[in-house]
């Protein structure tokens, strides 16, 4: 016990030492915030963040990186709130909103709000409280989600033209005494289908769902010329027993179907429609849908919420601050949010470097790295070419499934097996939570060694003939990794950061 004791005494003069240290760290913090309130720049710094996590993780051992990094992202959480609070405090008057909905532990609407520079609440409320907290006179400004996007207006006094036409409201805001609702989903929705490349002018377009967010789809596709708008219901005329039976030329999902946690539902089967040439997603949490898989797959044009979440969210802010939101800041929010939501995927023929690159991304972000491979090989206590040769390929691949799927849900850095997207269920998953980066090399540049599928070059011009338009199609971006480590790296930096 008094070994015991004497470890304890140190723990304690540390815990003196570090709580100093957190006190000091926090002064700063807080100074630091006023800076950025002074010249109008967001609390959230996504670059500087991961500078610091990488250059603390170089300071410990490597067996309590993992550790380190859990604490400062904790460390980085608590400093943003501190540096918002401290803001309000000595801003009093400082414009200040909150989202209004039901059920909102999925919303990324606080990150993307206060990145740009002012405080925002997350309330869920009952549909008798809504009057009460809209007129509280503590919030300059709301946005409202479901179910309350249509309840909201019988409490306004005046709408904007989308809201009027649509009868949805996602914005309100007060002006000179009046409570004014505006549809900036409008923004968002029209922004993520053009610039996905979907042209819905003279097409049959079929929206999923009839809730609020469907009447904005059908104002957008009206406005966008649509030949021909079909809302699909459970119950109405057209629903998902029938749907099959119109060749739409689009398809728009509005319902939540397929959203976090239940990633492996879809509101229909999308290849049962035929002649579909592309398809929209509301859902953004996962970063893209199983309905928005199953398009890619198909080869169809997609769009996806992520998008629409932030340019409606940076509309709603120019509402709020009276003042135009800089195009920047839509990339800047997107960026930041796929670093704080997604992990990032390796894929690519067998020894084209990306485990490599996948280590040094890791670090360069501050996230954990995970080969898929590798932790194959721990499960079994062998080398991946052991496995093929005393259990079987198959056996192999129904373990990396397995592997694959717990990989994807961590946020991590992963690099996969070279064959891992031969699998429709390992493709999904990286789909849905990653950004997946294909690392090309040259046939004449791969390694050989340990690879019991690409052991002589005829079988290895084989391999590459049979994945490589997977892999290109499977991408988000592509790196060349033919000269050194150097170049790739670039390379990743330019499109993650």
């Amino acid at each position: 016990m008094k070994k015991l004791d004497e470890f304890r005494r140190k723990i304690d003069d540390l815990d003196e030492e570090l709580s100093r240290l957190i006190n000091e760290r926090l002064k700063v913090v807080g100074e630091i915030g006023k800076e950025k309130s002074k010249n109008s720049t967001p609390v959230f710094d996504g670059a500087r963040e991961r500078e610091v996590l990488a250059h603390v993780e170089g300071l410990v051992d490597g067996d309590k990186k993992e550790c380190v990094k859990r604490i400062y992202r904790t460390v980085f959480s608590v400093g943003r709130e501190y540096q918002t609070n401290e803001n309000e405090r000595a801003n009093p008057r400082r414009f200040r909103a909150a989202l209004l909905g039901e059920s909102l532990g999925y919303s990324y609407s606080k990150i993307i709000h206060e990145s740009l520079g002012y405080k925002y609440d997350l309330l869920e409320v009952q549909p008798y409280e809504i009057p009460d907290i809209l007129f509280s006179g503590v919030y300059g400004g709301f946005n409202v989600t479901a179910p309350y996007k249509q309840t909201v207006i019988e409490y306004l006094d005046e709408l904007d033209d989308a809201a009027l036409q649509t009868r949805v409201v996602n914005t309100v805001k007060f002006q000179d005494g009046r409570a004014v609702g505006y549809n900036t989903d409008v923004v968002g929705m029209r922004a993520m289908i053009v610039n996905a490349g979907i042209d819905l002018k003279g097409k049959t377009v079929g929206i999923l769902g009839t809730g609020g967010t469907s009447k904005t789809a059908q104002f957008v596709a009206a406005q966008a010329g649509a030949k021909e708008i079909v809302t699909v219901g459970r119950s109405s005329r057209i629903n998902y027993e029938n749907c099959y039976e119109i060749p739409f030329d689009v398809i728009i999902n509005t319902t939540p179907v397929g959203t976090y946690p239940n990633t492996d539902e879809t509101a229909l089967d999308l290849r049962r429609i035929k002649g579909v040439q592309a398809v929209a997603d509301v859902v953004y949490n996962p970063l893209r849908s199983k309905l928005i898989c199953t398009a890619k797959e198909m080869g169809l044009k997609v769009a996806y919420g992520l998008e629409m979440l932030v340019r409606q969210a940076t509309a709603s802010c120019g509402i709020f601050l009276d003042e135009s939101i800089d195009e920047n800041e839509n990339a800047r929010i997107m960026r930041d949010l796929r670093h704080l939501c997604c992990g990032v995927t390796f894929v690519g023929m067998p020894g084209s470097g990306k485990s490599t690159l996948a280590k040094a991304t890791a670090q360069m972000l501050g996230k954990d790295y995970i080969d898929t491979d590798a932790e194959v090989e721990k499960l079994f206590g062998k080398t991946v070419e052991e496995i093929f040769d005393e259990n079987g390929e198959a056996v192999f691949r129904a373990t990396e499934e397995r592997v694959i799927a717990s990989a994807m849900k961590k946020n991590a850095v992963v690099s996969v097996g070279g064959g891992a997207v031969l699998s429709e269920r390992n493709r999904f998953a990286m789909m849905q939570n990653s950004v997946i980066i294909h690392v090309e090399r040259d046939l004449n540049n791969l390694a050989t060694d340990g690879r019991p599928l690409s052991k002589s070059k005829a079988k290895l011009i084989e391999i590459y003939n049979e994945r490589m338009p997977i892999y290109r199609d499977l991408g988000d971006f592509s790196i060349n990794n033919d000269g050194d480590i150097n170049s790739a790296t670039e390379q990743i930096k330019k499109i993650l950061l």
